[in-house]
C-alpha cells in the first residue's frame, strides 16, 4: 500500500504543478450588460486528437431565448457547455458573451453568469439539503423544496424522500435518474443568469 501512497501522491503533485489548458484573466471583469451567447466559427477538437469534433460552428442565442440542442452521443453536445464554461477553449474561432469574447471573462463573472448541469453530478456524502446549497447557500427550504419539485424529484412510497434524507456515498440512496434530476436542481438554484 505504501507504494501506491506514494505513486497518488507523485501524481497529485504533478497536477498541482501542471500548466492549466484554460487561463482566466486576473483582473475582475464586469458582468455582461446582455447575456446573448455567440459561437462564431467555432472548431474544437481533443488534446491529443487530430479530428475535429467541431467544424466552423455558427450559434447565437439571444438573451432569454431557450435552445435544445440534441444528437447522437458524442456529436459535441456536452462539449458546446464546457466551452461556454470555459472548461476548453476553442482550437480556433471566438465565443462572446454580450459584447466581449468570453476569454476576458474573469473566472468568477463567468461562475456568476453560467450554470451547466453536466453528465455526471457528483452527491456528496451528506443530506440533500447540503448537496442542493453548495449551489446557492443562501437557499430557502421554500427555494430548496421549489426547484425538487421543478425536476420532480419527490417523495414517492418506495422512496419517501425529504430534504434531510442522507444521501450515502455516492448518492447510493438515490437512482440514477434521481442524481441527474439533483444536479440539474443544482443548476437551477445556481444564481447564474
Amino acid at each position: 500500500r505504501i507504494g501506491q501512497t506514494l505513486a497518488a501522491g507523485r501524481r497529485i503533485t504533478e497536477l498541482t504543478q501542471s500548466t492549466p489548458l484554460v487561463r482566466f484573466p486576473n483582473n475582475a471583469s464586469s458582468l455582461p450588460s446582455s447575456f446573448h451567447l455567440q459561437f462564431n466559427n467555432v472548431c474544437f477538437h481533443y488534446p491529443g486528437h487530430r479530428t475535429p469534433l467541431l467544424q466552423h460552428l455558427q450559434l447565437t442565442v439571444a438573451e432569454r431565448d431557450r435552445i435544445l440542442i440534441r444528437g447522437e452521443s458524442g456529436v459535441g453536445k456536452s462539449t458546446l457547455g464546457h466551452l461556454m464554461t470555459r472548461s476548453w477553449d476553442p482550437a480556433s474561432g471566438s465565443i462572446f458573451l454580450g459584447q466581449k469574447p468570453l476569454h476576458e471573462y474573469s473566472e468568477c463573472s463567468l461562475r456568476q453568469t453560467i450554470c451547466m448541469a453536466t453528465q455526471r453530478t457528483h452527491v456528496f456524502n451528506s443530506s440533500i439539503r447540503k448537496n442542493l446549497l453548495i449551489a446557492n447557500p443562501l437557499a430557502d427550504d421554500r427555494q430548496l423544496q421549489a426547484v425538487l419539485h421543478a425536476v420532480q424529484l419527490v417523495p414517492t412510497k418506495q422512496n419517501p424522500i425529504t430534504l434531510d434524507t442522507e444521501l450515502g456515498e455516492f448518492g447510493q440512496r438515490l437512482s440514477g435518474g434521481q442524481i441527474k434530476r439533483l444536479g440539474i436542481a443544482r443548476a437551477l438554484l445556481s444564481p447564474a443568469r
